[in-house]
């Protein structure tokens, strides 16, 4: 009971806090539509301060040299709720069933690695699953330009960096309609969207992809394309200084 007090306290206080500086900034950035929407209904911000400027990435590293080394989807990310994992370990058996040389990628750490493992080791898909732990940059970078398909399953998330390290790599993307994906992903333009929590649209959109080479280079060319017409640092950055010096015209 305690513990249940002392957090509502907590969330209480610093909600109060978040709600002052939110009343008196000049602007306020988020990085994701989905943040600006959860500030709206939860602080009643509405009066169009908000920018939303999403995250940017290194695209000169994270680049589109392609070299495919069979078929592989990847997932990244932290091993925790919320991430789609069971979504992507169920698309997993469908796709198998069908493509049985497939493999699995999962590169990340996480409290949810063990009953993953577990999980795993109870189905078919024992010998095509590769726990691949946390990665450097390095390796990152070689598993988006050399894995097949990057599947981004998240039920919530407010603007991760995989998912725009993934679009500046020229890989096909299947993602959720969560996050900043919405902001940077057109349906079948620079990727494939499916909803949350579907493991069966998931596994539908990674075979059709599997499946059709020349779908999966159009994707991954228009998803280079977005990222470097929006999304680098550079363009993250001229915005943002914009904001500033909005604001400051206006003190």
């Amino acid at each position: 009971v305690l513990t249940r007090a002392k957090a509502l306290l907590t969330r209480t206080y610093y909600r109060a806090i978040y709600r002052r500086y939110l009343q008196s900034a000049g602007a306020i950035i988020t990085v994701s539509g989905t943040v600006a929407r959860e500030l709206n209904e939860h602080f009643g911000v509405k009066d169009g301060r908000i920018e939303v400027i999403p995250n940017g990435v290194d695209s000169s590293f994270f680049d589109d040299s392609r070299q495919e080394n069979g078929p592989a989807v990847l997932f990244v990310g932290r091993l925790g709720e919320r991430k789609g994992l069971d979504d992507y370990i169920a698309a997993a058996e469908r796709i198998s069933q069908l493509i049985p040389r497939v493999r699995f990628w999962i590169a990340g750490e996480g409290p949810l690695r063990e009953k993953i493992e577990k999980k795993v080791a109870r189905t078919s898909l024992a010998n095509q699953v590769d726990f691949l732990g946390w990665c450097s940059r390095e390796r990152l970078k070689q598993l988006l330009q050399t894995a097949t398909v990057f599947v981004f399953p998240s039920r919530y998330e407010a603007a991760p960096l995989t998912l725009v390290e993934a679009l500046s790599s020229g890989i096909a993307v299947v993602a959720t309609p969560v996050g900043n994906a919405p902001d940077v992903i057109e349906h079948r333009h620079n990727a494939l969207l499916v909803p949350p929590a579907s493991p069966e649209r998931i596994s539908e959109a990674v075979i059709e992809l599997l499946q059709n080479p020349g779908l999966r280079r159009q994707l991954g060319n228009n998803a280079r394309k977005t990222v470097t017409q929006k999304l680098t640092w550079s363009i993250v950055a001229d915005a943002t200084a914009a904001v500033y010096e909005k604001v400051l015209r206006n003190v």
